[in-house]
């Protein structure tokens, strides 16, 4: 009866020990399974990861290229709104250097124009197109720029004289102002301004001349 016992005792031990190291290789067995899943969906996988990646790789790419494209522009402006700035001081120290005095400024206009120079209170400006080229000629030598009003006052040379010595304040150069002064100066005319010009007017072709 014991050995029965021990017998049927023993038989289950081992049959516990079978099912345990059964057990155990399946649990590796699904392990080396799973591993082998994962690695196919790693297989397969790839090329959709190696897309993203590359397509990220481009994307960074462009960020780069349009980052470095933004800045080369604001530096070329930049370098354009100093020069403009540069260029701008060096003709208005050019002008104010080459600038002459008013009175050599009115007797270089008169004699480019053949008018005599030892007394200007008899040299008559009343034609216009004569003192249009006095006065734009003097303007440009000496760098003063003269009111429509004062210009229409001016009936000799004495009063060009006078005039352009009297002091003064410095005059912006308006669009406006530089279309009369030579068209070519002013490319546009500012927005809320609109010039309609008259034919045979006689007042406009002063205005133009000077």
């Amino acid at each position: 009866m014991l050995r029965a016992h021990y017998i049927a005792k023993r038989s289950y031990a081992t049959a516990g020990g079978a099912s345990q190291v059964i057990g155990g290789w399946t649990d590796r067995l699904k392990k080396l399974m799973n591993r082998a899943s994962e690695k196919q969906t790693e297989e397969a996988d790839k090329p959709a990861t190696e897309a993203k990646a590359a397509d990220a790789k481009v994307a960074s790419d462009e960020a780069k290229m349009r980052k470095a494209a933004t800045f080369a522009a604001r530096e070329a402006r930049r370098k354009a709104m100093l020069q403009k700035q540069e260029e701008k001081r060096t003709r208005e120290a050019a002008a104010k250097v080459a600038a002459m005095p008013v009175p050599d400024a009115v007797k270089a206009a008169l004699t480019k124009a053949g008018l005599p120079t030892e007394d200007l209170r008899t040299v008559a400006l009343d034609d216009l197109a004569v003192k249009g080229k006095v006065v734009a000629s003097f303007m440009e030598s000496s760098q003063v720029l003269l009111s429509h009003t004062e210009i229409t006052q001016i009936q000799t040379a004495a009063d060009l004289l006078r005039t352009a010595s009297l002091p003064r304040a410095p005059i912006i150069k308006h669009p406006v102002a530089k279309w009369f002064l030579d068209q070519q100066a002013a490319k546009q005319l500012p927005p809320n301004v609109m010039f309609v010009p008259f034919n045979k007017s006689k007042k406009l072709e002063l205005r133009k001349l000077f």
